[in-house]
């Protein structure tokens, strides 16, 4: 994925390529936002809803450092990995 593209885009863009390219991995709730992660290509993006509205606010890339992904960690569910 272009970085440079992508963050020149604007939101209808950045959601055209992230619902169309993109990987749902997990959601997280913090303070009056929903967001969710995807991956497109190798890179993290969070998509960030308003919890009271349910309106999409904001679309962006995500550094990935461990102590962010962790948040996301918690509601991925990978018990069909042992089976």
């Amino acid at each position: 994925m272009n970085h440079q593209l992508f963050s020149k885009s604007d939101l209808h863009g950045r959601a055209a390529i992230v619902f169309c390219d993109g990987d749902y991995i997990s959601s997280i709730k913090q303070y009056s936002f929903k967001i969710s992660l995807f991956i497109v290509d190798d890179t993290y993006v969070e998509v960030f809803y308003n919890a009271h509205t349910n309106q999409l606010e904001d679309i962006a890339i995500m550094e990935p450092d461990e102590q962010r992904l962790q948040l996301y960690a918690i509601g991925v569910d990978i018990t069909d990995l042992f089976k």
